[in-house]
């Protein structure tokens, strides 16, 4: 219907910075996140283990980027 697409322009018109920040809070928190650092872990893994003392090593080779686990 005509009045369809005024009604979805009204919505995306109504989209703020601050509602767009809300939903990323609600649907992509923190503990859903995954952080990936890539490359020689010798140069930084003893840095980071001890700001993040949980982090977990993921060979390369073990590593599936299509998991939802990273191949955990």
């Amino acid at each position: 219907p005509l009045d369809e697409s005024t009604a979805y322009s009204t919505k995306i018109d109504a989209v703020t910075p601050e509602t767009i920040q809300a939903a990323a809070v609600a649907t992509l928190g923190a503990d859903r996140a995954y952080v990936v650092v890539v490359g020689d872990s010798a140069q930084f893994l003893p840095a980071l283990r001890e700001k993040h003392p949980d982090l977990v090593l993921i060979p390369a080779a073990s590593l599936d980027l299509g998991s939802p686990t990273l191949g955990l």
